[in-house]
């Protein structure tokens, strides 16, 4: 809330509006580089499903599970729990890495 109130109701509705249309289908399984994924699987806003369907059109992205909401980052255990899991996460991208990368 704090974060919205500083900008125009109706410029941030078209902004959601725009993320919620936005659909990668047609070109994510072109993704060729090391991809990892981070699912919040207590997430209210974008379905876990919805996430696993992303991750599964990468071919050989690691998938990396967070029990935690959308809005995990914001503080307390979950945001540590997603810091947690989203180091994993790159590390994974860096091993997959080749050298020199």
């Amino acid at each position: 809330v704090e974060e919205f109130s500083g900008h125009d109701p109706r410029a941030v509705l078209q902004a959601a509006a725009a993320i919620g249309r936005f659909d990668s289908s047609s070109w994510i399984g072109e993704v060729d580089v090391p991809t990892s994924v981070v699912v919040t699987t207590a997430d209210q806003i974008v379905p876990t499903m919805r996430q696993f369907r992303l991750a599964r059109a990468i071919r050989h992205a690691s998938v990396h599970c967070v029990d935690a909401g959308h809005l995990c980052v914001k503080g307390g255990e979950t945001k540590s729990r997603f810091y947690s899991t989203l180091r994993d996460a790159c590390l994974d991208v860096a091993g997959a890495a080749p050298p020199g990368a």
